[in-house]
Parts: C-alpha cells; sequence; structure tokens
C-alpha cells in the first residue's frame, strides 16, 4: 500500500513494484496466498468503496467512523483522571493502517500508544502517518507522548505489553481462527492485564438488511466466522467469568428504523471493565518477542501556570499596542517617539487574548504581577500610576553618521531625496 505524504507515495519497500499512476495500491498478496473462508461461505457483493471497509456507503457518518467514535466514547466515559484508574497507555490490536491510533495520537489523553499487528507490509507502509510533523513542532503537547509499532503475533504474550490500561481489537477476532482465541484470551486478560478492554465484531445478523444479503453470507473473503448477538455475549461472559472483569453489550451502525430489536447494530461490541482493586501480578519470565517496526517520541512541555503564560503574553501585547500608539503618532506627523506609555486598564481593555484569559473584578491584578516580575531596558511599570512605558525605537548610537545609507529619511535634504527617485 502507498502512504501519501505531500502529494508524493512512500512505499514501504517489500518488493512492490510502484503502480504507474501513483495512486494508492491494494495490500499486495499472490492469489495462491488469499485464504480461503472455511466451508467456502458466499461472501456478500457490497458497492465498493475505495480506501474503506466494502459497506462504508451503507452508512452516514461511514460505519468504521461510528465504530471508532463508539469506542473513543467509552475510553472517555471510564477514565478517571487524576487517580489511579487515569488511562495513560493504549495498545490497538490489529492496528492494520493505524487509523484508529492516528485518532487517539491527536487526542491529549495518552503518554504512550501501541500498534500490533501480524502484516508487517501494511504497518511498516502506514507508520509515517504517526511521524511528528511541524504542527507538533509548533504546538507541544503538556505531556509526554511515545509511540511504537509492532509487528507480531496478538496471542504471543510480550513484556513491552504488559500492565498497560486500554486495549482496542477493533473488528480483529472475526479474522483469526477460533481455535486460537483462548490464547489470546490468555494473552489479553492474563498477561497484559488491562483496566479496560474493547473488543467488536460483525453481527452476522445484520447481514440480511444488506442489498442482497442473508445470514449466511459474510462481509470479507477474511473473515474466518460472523457471530449473532448471542454467541458474541456468550463467548465475551465466558471471558468475564474467568477474569475479574465486567463486560458490556453496545454497538455501532444502527439499521433503518424498527430493526435495532430484530438485528441488532451493524457491529456489536464488548466492553470489558477491570473489578476495581483486582491486583495486577503480571509475570516477569515474559520475554521480548515482538518485532519494533517504527517508534516516534513527540515534543511536549509542562503545561504553564496562568502567571507563565501572561509574562509570555503581556510583553506581546504591550509591543502590539505600543504599535498602534505610534501608527497613530505618525498619523499626526509625530515622528521618532521612543516611548509610549499607557495604563493597565488599556492594555486588558484593548486586548482580547487578555480578557478571554482573565474575567472581571480581580482580572488587573494578574497583569500587575506579570509586569512587576521583571522590568527591562523597552518596558517599565510604574506601580506608582499603574502604567506600562514601552520603548519601540532603540537607542542611537554614539558614532557619527558618516553614510548616506544610515541617515533618517526625513531628515534628509529635498535634494539628496530627488536624487534616489
Amino acid at each position: 500500500m502507498a502512504v501519501v505524504q505531500n502529494g508524493i507515495p512512500d512505499y514501504y519497500d517489500l518488493g512492490v513494484e510502484q503502480p504507474e499512476n501513483g495512486d494508492d495500491v491494494e495490500p499486495y498478496y499472490d492469489a495462491e496466498q488469499e485464504p480461503s473462508s472455511s466451508n467456502d461461505v458466499e461472501v456478500l457483493e457490497l458497492p465498493e468503496f475505495g480506501g474503506g471497509d466494502h459497506d462504508e456507503p451503507l452508512f452516514s457518518p461511514p460505519l468504521y467512523i461510528q465504530r471508532y467514535c463508539c469506542v473513543e466514547k467509552l475510553i472517555d466515559d471510564y477514565n478517571k483522571p487524576g487517580t489511579d484508574e487515569e488511562f495513560k497507555s493504549l495498545v490497538d490490536i490489529g492496528c492494520a493502517e493505524l487509523k484508529f491510533l492516528l485518532r487517539a495520537k491527536n487526542g491529549r489523553m495518552f503518554e504512550r500508544i501501541v500498534g500490533l499487528d501480524v502484516d508487517e507490509f501494511l504497518v511498516g507502509s502506514s507508520c509515517r502517518r504517526l511521524q511528528p510533523m511541524v504542527f507538533d513542532m509548533m504546538n507541544t503537547r503538556d505531556r509526554p507522548l511515545k509511540v511504537h509499532l509492532f509487528v507480531g503475533d496478538a496471542t504471543v504474550p510480550d513484556q513491552r505489553l504488559v500492565a498497560v490500561d486500554v486495549v482496542t481489537a477493533i473488528e480483529l477476532i472475526e479474522h483469526m481462527e477460533t481455535e486460537t482465541h483462548e490464547a489470546l484470551v490468555q494473552n489479553v486478560f492474563g498477561l497484559m492485564q488491562p483496566k479496560l478492554a474493547i473488543f467488536t465484531t460483525p453481527n452476522v445478523e445484520y447481514n440480511p438488511l444488506f442489498p442482497g444479503g442473508s445470514i449466511e453470507q459474510r462481509r470479507h473473503w477474511d473473515h474466518r466466522f460472523e457471530w449473532t448477538r448471542a454467541e458474541f455475549q456468550t463467548w465475551a461472559n465466558s471471558v468475564a467469568d474467568r477474569f475479574p472483569y465486567t463486560v458490556l453489550f453496545s454497538g455501532a451502525g444502527e439499521g433503518p428504523d424498527g430493526t435495532l430489536e430484530s438485528h441488532g447494530y451493524c457491529s456489536q461490541i464488548a466492553t470489558f471493565v477491570r473489578d476495581a482493586g483486582a491486583p495486577r501480578n503480571c509475570p516477569d519470565d515474559v520475554g521480548v518477542v515482538h518485532k519494533l517496526v517504527q517508534d516516534y517520541t513527540y515534543p511536549w512541555a509542562p503545561p504553564k501556570s496562568l502567571q507563565e503564560q501572561l509574562v509570555d503574553i503581556v510583553d506581546a501585547e504591550c509591543y502590539t499596542l505600543a504599535k498602534e500608539l505610534q501608527d497613530i503618532a505618525e498619523s499626526e506627523n509625530r515622528f521618532n517617539v521612543e516611548w509610549f506609555t499607557f495604563p493597565v486598564s488599556e492594555l486588558y481593555a484593548t486586548r482580547w487574548r487578555l480578557q478571554d484569559m482573565l474575567k472581571p473584578p480581580n482580572h488587573l491584578q494578574p497583569i500587575r504581577d506579570a509586569l512587576m516580575l521583571k522590568n527591562t531596558d523597552w518596558r517599565i511599570y510604574s506601580q506608582e500610576k499603574d502604567e506600562v512605558s514601552y520603548r519601540l525605537i532603540g537607542p542611537e548610537s554614539d558614532e557619527p553618521e558618516n553614510d548616506l545609507g544610515a541617515q533618517n529619511l526625513v531628515d534628509l535634504p529635498v535634494e539628496n531625496v530627488a536624487a534616489w527617485d
């Protein structure tokens, strides 16, 4: 698959030829390598939709967006900032093109984000989506963030994924043989032991609502199965019975009016919440197994106090107000005015950034405190008069002016000015 950066496709070097037209290509595999569905179950013929799930044209917003929003809301609902239950790390199993991780990265909740997928080509060709960009350099985060992308089997333990806060498996388990589910469950709930785990999978009962669909058909050639709501709930409840978790069920992608009770949601969701106070006994003998494809560290800085923010802002606002006063003076033919003086109340009254940060009745005192922290050669605060004096023109040089170009233009003789025309 090609990842387009600034209009230029970047191909993960696995021997895949670049398409002549430069467009994105589908993940490459030989026809012989394409896994066949068990029992040769018929696959739904749904409208083609480039770049997303085949069923996306039938939903607005697209179904995968609805799934992501549901998962994000669940994470936000169970997060408890400032407590031991605060979520700081996320592992997305079956991360594929990293679409969900990109959304998680753009938030400000997590300090560590991990993606795991068995397809090295897919992860490698998509990893630059998570690379820090110029925007991230200019708008630093207020908490650290590290992103790690691994290639490996989700059923195999790795010590780097132990004791994480949140695990997501979005439309994953239907791509795995049912015989591997037990190993996945043991790895996620027995070793990783997240505070919150969210699994989503297609609801086969919804398939008859697709054009030409039936419950005997599957939505994708790689789906090993598609469960009914009862089958999914049986599996999820069996997990919650063996591990200290409570499971709740929801869904994404509601069908036509009157079909929710009979057919359910298009995607069904199981949310596993770890029991409060349940100890996390993570073993120490877990090895390092998965291959690290890429990792990124985002720039960040601790959040500034209100006074620190004001110190940065006040000087800039004094400068802009002084420039406005200079423009007024020059419109009145008063040039070379060095100092401009104005009361603190006028500074607040004309600057929307200060008005946004500070509200009456005690809105002026923080500005005074910021001004009193430091007087400079160009800005002086008079506490007695409650005024700010700001200097726009620097001190004149003691050296004689011998160069015509160094003289002030307004002081030049008329003939010299005419000679420049």
